[in-house]
């Protein structure tokens, strides 16, 4: 991953040292439950990690297989007594697809508590706006008032589902296998199978071949994939309304930020942006993880240039993007004034349902009352208010009928019902 998106915590994790650093204890814990004697233990706590990348990367060169370059490389640090016990009945993948999920497993706790951190930001931000109104929209178009914190909960509530899914993810991911070539056991014993994954926090596949099914990895990186998606419309959504004529959000914006190289006026939504690409990439990385899941009969190589590419980067990609978005929401600028402004601009068009249930309540037909109203307001060029006003005065409206049907009320009168399902 480049530099720019990088996450400390899942460089360490993905680190070349941290890997071969549960390579060894992968190994260690394979001699123990094979009963080796401990002073051959005693071997794997000496080991220099440093030298023994060096040393693989070299081993590698001539034998052109990572596993047998580690196994050769790490008995160069052993005792003899060890060598015997080294990989003994194991397969590359049974250190390779074990580390892989203790790996997979860490970095779903860092993705978690970035989520987490953002449900916080986000449940603060929906409480403070709870009865702050705003045009709504949809098609683009003008609707109903709503409450910008039932906008704001409705992002809330997706990333509540997000953490769920997270946490299941990491659940299915956090799954070893230590069977051998064929996942039969043949030359193990399913104990040490067992001892190894609990050791290292993870349960044992229970029917692998000599690789772990694909499957939970392809459902680990569809999440990621959800992730992406989310942290995308939430992004959009405040893109769209920092747009020139609506302006109801912005960006937190420095006091020596500039907004456009040429045009000094412009804040642009760079953030937002920026998270909409991040989110392409995220999702890119998908298809080929589903792609993965079809190997030839119990195992091929096709799935691990892509594992190598594609996990941990999307990783990088969704940990960089939610603290990008958990600031984007913290440092929101909401312009209420700018939202009641729009309000008013659209001419009372938001109370065309209300006057549309107001005449079937007179007994109107629908499709009759839907045309009357339509009539008043499809074009935008006559004042619903107006109309309304005069409606009155001709004496067909009560100052009461319509003191009710131009009451922006009724528009947050469910809020505090919609935020107390979430207890708050």
């Amino acid at each position: 991953m480049i530099a720019r998106y990088t996450c400390s915590q899942i460089e360490s994790i993905f680190g070349p040292i941290h890997r071969l650093k549960i390579f060894v204890e992968i190994e260690r814990l394979f001699c123990s439950s094979q009963g080796c004697p401990e002073s051959i233990l005693n071997d794997f706590s000496k080991v220099d990690l440093e030298q023994l990348l060096k040393d693989l990367a070299v081993k590698e060169k001539e034998t052109r297989h990572e596993t047998v370059a580690f196994i050769q490389a790490l008995g160069l640090q052993m005792s003899k007594e060890s060598l015997p016990y080294l990989h003994k009945g194991a397969t590359s993948s049974d250190i390779l697809d074990t580390c892989l999920a203790t790996q997979m497993t860490s970095a779903s706790e860092v993705v978690i508590q970035k989520i987490e951190t953002l449900l916080k930001t986000l449940k603060s931000k929906a409480i403070e706006h709870k009865d702050t109104p705003i045009l709504g929209r949809s098609h683009g178009m003008s609707g109903e008032i709503t409450s910008f914190g039932v906008i704001l909960l409705g992002f809330y509530s997706e990333w509540t589902r997000n953490l769920d899914r997270m946490n299941r993810a990491k659940e299915e991911i956090s799954f070893g296998k230590v069977s051998g070539a064929m996942g039969n056991y043949v030359h193990i014993d399913p104990h040490i199978e067992k001892t190894i994954c609990k050791a290292l926090g993870l349960d044992y596949e229970p029917v692998s071949t000599q690789v772990i099914p694909r499957d939970r990895h392809a459902y680990f990186m569809s999440v990621l994939g959800i992730l992406g998606a989310s942290m995308e419309r939430l992004s959009i959504e405040i893109r769209n309304l920092s747009q020139s004529l609506i302006q109801e959000v912005a960006e937190g914006f420095g006091k020596d930020q500039t907004g456009s190289s040429a045009m000094p006026h412009k804040r642009n939504p760079i953030l937002s942006e920026n998270l909409t690409g991040l989110s392409r990439m995220i999702r890119s990385y998908v298809q080929p993880s589903l792609e993965n899941v079809s190997l030839w009969y119990e195992r091929d190589m096709s799935h691990s240039s892509v594992e190598r590419i594609a996990i941990e980067d999307s990783l990088h990609l969704v940990c960089f993007g939610l603290k990008r978005l958990n600031g984007v929401i913290e440092n929101l600028y909401v312009d209420t004034d700018r939202m009641a402004h729009n309000i008013n601009q659209v001419k009372g068009s938001y109370l065309s349902q209300t006057c549309l249930l107001f005449l079937m309540d007179k007994g109107y037909a629908r499709d009759d009352a839907y045309k009357v109203v339509q009539e008043m307001t499809l074009y935008g060029e006559k004042d619903l208010l107006d109309v309304l006003q005069g409606v009155k005065e001709a004496g067909h409206l009560t100052q009461e009928e319509l003191d009710q049907i131009i009451s922006r009320d009724r528009f947050l009168a469910r809020t505090s019902l919609i935020f107390s399902r979430f207890g708050l």
